[in-house]
C-alpha cells in the first residue's frame, strides 16, 4: 500500500485542477490510499457538481482540514505541525508520497522534512505554481520571503527523496540556476476537462459576430493579474472605435494584500465593463471572442488552455507560464509588452483582420487535437511515485 497526501491552499483549487487527476489516480491504482489536506471545505457555488463528483470519489474520514494561508510563522508552524499529525496515521513500513502547492505549503512540508529526515519511507514532491509576489513586488519582505522561497526549492532540488516540479522553463531556470546537481522537472500540470472534452464537439464551436467582440477575463481579483488595467483597455478601445463588452469573471481573496473587494472593483466599472462572480468554464467561454488576461506572472493557469479549447482566442501578456500554451500568431497573441495599449492594439488587430481571426480559430482546433493526446495524469503520477 501507498499513500498520497495531496495538499492545495484551498478547495477551489483542487475543484479545479486536480479532479481529473485524483479520478484517475482512483481508478487506475487501488493500492494507493489518498488524503487531501485543505485548510477548510468553503468552496464556490459554481463548483458543486465537481464537489459532489469529488466527494463520490474519496472518503470523508481522509479529509483533513487546517492548513493555513499566508506566510508568517504562526502559518508555518501551523502547517508544519498539520503535516506531522498526519504523518503519524503513516505504517514504518509503507512509502508516503506528500504533494504541495503554493509557497506557504512547500516551506512548510520542507521544514517538516527536515525534522522527519531519518523516515526513509517519506518522500516530498514540491510543486512550484509561480513566485508571484516575491518577483514582481518590490517590498523588502516579499522580496525576504521569495529568497528564502527560492533556496528551499534549490536545496530540495538536490536531496535524494525531494523532488522539485515547475510548470514553465523559466521558473526551471530560476530553482536550476544552471547547476547540474539541481534536478528540477518540468511537467505539463494542466489538461483539457475531459467531461468539457466530451461533452462538446470543438470542431463546429460557433461564435457571435465580430460586430460586437465579447471580451472575458477570468481569474483571482488581484492587482498584480493586472485587474485595474481593463478600464484602461476598453478606453483604447473606444478611441479606435471598437464595439466591444468586458466582462471579468472572479473573486476577491481576502487573505492577499492585493485583492480588489466589491466596492473597490464597483469604481472600475464602466459601460463596457463589468465584474461578476466565477462560473464554469464553458459558460464564460463558449459565446466570447476573446479571452483577455494581462496578469504580471503565472504558472499554468488551466483556464488559457480551456479558452483555447472554446476557441476563445487568447490575448495575454507577455510574462512566463502564460506562453506555455499561447503560441503567438498560430492560437493567440502575446502582446509585445505588457501596457494597456499594446494589449489593446492585439485586440483590435482581430477585430480589424477577420483573416487573423479565422487563423487563429484554426490553431485552437488544431492545438486542443493535439494537446487532447497527451495522458498529462499518468505522467503526473509517475513523476510523483518515481523514486
Amino acid at each position: 500500500m501507498k499513500h498520497l497526501v495531496l495538499t492545495a491552499n484551498s478547495l477551489n483549487f483542487i475543484l479545479d485542477y486536480k479532479l481529473d487527476l485524483i479520478s484517475y489516480l482512483i481508478k487506475e491504482d487501488k493500492n494507493v490510499k489518498l488524503y487531501i489536506l485543505i485548510p477548510n471545505h468553503n468552496f464556490p457555488s459554481y463548483q458543486k457538481n465537481n464537489y459532489e463528483e469529488f466527494i463520490s470519489l474519496i472518503e470523508k474520514k481522509n479529509f483533513y482540514y487546517g492548513l493555513k494561508k499566508g506566510v508568517s510563522i504562526v502559518a508555518l508552524l501551523k502547517n508544519t505541525f498539520t503535516f506531522l499529525a498526519l504523518s503519524k496515521k503513516i505504517p514504518d513500513n509503507e512509502n508516503c508520497y506528500f504533494v504541495s502547492h503554493t509557497a506557504t505549503i512547500n516551506l512548510a512540508l520542507f521544514l517538516f522534512s527536515l525534522i522527519n529526515i531519518r523516515k526513509e519511507n517519506f518522500f516530498y514532491r514540491f510543486f512550484i505554481t509561480g513566485f508571484g509576489p516575491s518577483r514582481i513586488r518590490k517590498g523588502i519582505r516579499s522580496r525576504l520571503i521569495g529568497r528564502i522561497y527560492i533556496k528551499t526549492m534549490q536545496i530540495s532540488s538536490a536531496l535524494k527523496r525531494h523532488k522539485v516540479f515547475v510548470l514553465n522553463t523559466q521558473d526551471r531556470e530560476i530553482i536550476q540556476d544552471y547547476k547540474t546537481f539541481r534536478k528540477v522537472f518540468l511537467i505539463r500540470e494542466s489538461n483539457f476537462l475531459k467531461k468539457n472534452f466530451i461533452s462538446t464537439n470543438f470542431n463546429i464551436i460557433e461564435k457571435p459576430s465580430l460586430d460586437k467582440i465579447n471580451i472575458v477575463y477570468l481569474g483571482r481579483y488581484l492587482l498584480e493579474k493586472g485587474i485595474c488595467d481593463l478600464p484602461i483597455i476598453s478606453f483604447y478601445l473606444n478611441i479606435a472605435g471598437i464595439k466591444h463588452s468586458i466582462t471579468a469573471y472572479g473573486s476577491h481573496d481576502p487573505t492577499n494584500s492585493s485583492s480588489l473587494n466589491l466596492e473597490e472593483l464597483k469604481k472600475l466599472e464602466t459601460p463596457n465593463l463589468k465584474f461578476k462572480p466565477s462560473k464554469p468554464f464553458p459558460e464564460v467561454f463558449q459565446d466570447s471572442h476573446v479571452f483577455l488576461f494581462p496578469s504580471a506572472r503565472e504558472g499554468h493557469p488551466k483556464f488559457v488552455l480551456e479558452a483555447i479549447f472554446y476557441q476563445c482566442i487568447p490575448v495575454v501578456s507577455p510574462n512566463p507560464g502564460l506562453d506555455v500554451d499561447v503560441v503567438h500568431l498560430y492560437n493567440g497573441l502575446i502582446s509585445a509588452t505588457s501596457s494597456p495599449s499594446s494589449l489593446a492594439a492585439s485586440i483590435i488587430e482581430i477585430v480589424k483582420n477577420e483573416n487573423l481571426y479565422n487563423k487563429l480559430k484554426s490553431g485552437c482546433r488544431k492545438y486542443t487535437h493535439e494537446i487532447a493526446k497527451l495522458s498529462s495524469n499518468k505522467s503526473y503520477f509517475k513523476e510523483i511515485f518515481a523514486e
